[in-house]
């Protein structure tokens, strides 16, 4: 809005960003994850925030929207080292498969525990520095540039992780045979059925922090509402949705140790298309009466992020684990591609619900799959502690 961009654009140009973000996150994060292993799960880790405290800082003060699209590549490089690293360290570096759910879902708890302070708090600041009589536009730069500042302790922080290689992490790998040998685990059913779910498991953090944002946005900016006051609500939406999310994830976490995750696969999808169809169906997503709704995409997004990250940890071997989460990250980064390009046609051309419509049919596709394998002789592996 800063930029003056037209409203009947904001959804296709929303979607041109994320694209570009996600491109940059699927070219940096193998280089990301080789440099780990040659310098240390530290140092890409501090880099990856300091330079997403760089992008925050240079984001706000684009003047146009090709500096848009430069601020947010360098946003998706440093993120990218993040996502990776989250990977390597939670599903390959600590856990073993007796507590690999309960692990998951306490980090995920405490992401969760992030994103609701940044949607209940800090995008509440804009509306706070207006109050206090700062211009609109310095207003947001000031909450970005808060954050910032977090970005860059965040890096500060990680110098307590041990230095160099993590124990028994060999050298760089070729991206070429990162790619064969993490196809080739396909071969596993299972590892199948989470690569194929990533594409619509990492494609729900686009839709509810792109489009649900951008939708109730729009709705309370034609009501009247200011900008900052739009946000607001924005944020609040987002945040109920977010604080459902942390909490149903230590529960998934938790039951996951003691059910066959292929199970957890089919429910948690399932979870995942009652939310999205829900809100397909919900005229105002930040209304009062729909935040059941947001109660049940929490849920749902909880579940789909946390499911296939389990299964595949369960199933991948220690020789091909970088592999084979190197090309699940590369799913999911394509399915966020794809939904963010025709997701933002979708929003403009047909309506803000339509993108969400999607979302529930190719939940609901994962949930009749993981019911396939689930069927497949020998196709469910079972831990020590899991009953059949």
């Amino acid at each position: 809005m800063n930029l003056g961009l037209p409203e009947a654009e904001h959804g296709r140009l929303s979607g041109n960003l994320q694209f570009a973000q996600e491109l940059a996150i699927l070219f940096a994060v193998g280089w990301w994850g080789a440099l780990s292993d040659r310098l240390g799960r530290r140092f890409v880790l501090m880099a990856g925030f300091g330079i997403t405290a760089l992008a925050y800082t240079l984001y706000p003060f684009a003047t146009s929207f090709p500096q848009l699209m430069v601020y947010r590549l360098l946003f998706g490089v440093g993120v990218a080292a993040g996502g990776a690293m989250l990977t390597a360290v939670v599903a390959g570096d600590f856990p073993d498969d007796q507590s690999r759910g309960s692990l998951t879902g306490l980090t995920y708890f405490v992401q969760g525990l992030g994103a609701t302070v940044v949607f209940f708090g800090l995008t509440r600041l804009p509306a706070i520095f207006v109050a206090d009589g700062v211009p609109e536009l310095w207003a947001g730069r000031y909450a970005y540039l808060i954050m910032a500042g977090i970005g860059l302790l965040a890096a500060l922080a990680f110098r307590g992780m041990p230095a160099g290689r993590p124990a028994g992490v060999s050298g760089r790998q070729p991206v070429r045979q990162l790619l064969t040998e993490g196809f080739s685990a396909a071969r596993n059913p299972r590892i199948a059925l989470s690569y194929a779910s990533s594409f619509a498991a990492r494609a729900d953090l686009v839709m509810v922090t792109l489009f649900l944002t951008l939708w109730i946005v729009q709705l309370r900016t034609r009501a009247g509402a200011s900008p900052a006051e739009a946000a607001a609500a924005a944020g609040l939406a987002i945040g109920i949705s977010q604080a459902v999310a942390l909490i149903w994830s230590l529960v998934l976490g938790f039951f996951s140790d003691r059910l066959h995750r292929v199970t957890v696969m089919a429910v948690a999808f399932a979870f995942a298309t009652l939310g999205y169809g829900a809100l397909a169906l919900t005229a105002d997503p930040g209304a009062p009466a729909a935040r059941w709704v947001l109660v049940l995409l929490g849920i749902g997004q909880a579940s789909a992020i946390l499911a296939p990250a389990l299964l595949l940890g369960q199933e991948a071997t220690p020789a091909l684990r970088g592999s084979t989460f190197g090309l699940q990250a590369l799913c999911g980064g394509l399915g966020i591609l794809g939904i963010s390009l025709a997701g933002g046609q979708l929003f403009d051309s047909v309506g803000p619900a339509a993108p969400f419509a999607v979302m529930a049919v190719a939940n609901a596709l994962i949930v009749v799959a993981a019911l396939v394998v689930r069927r497949l002789p020998g196709a469910v592996r079972t831990l020590s502690s899991v009953g059949t």
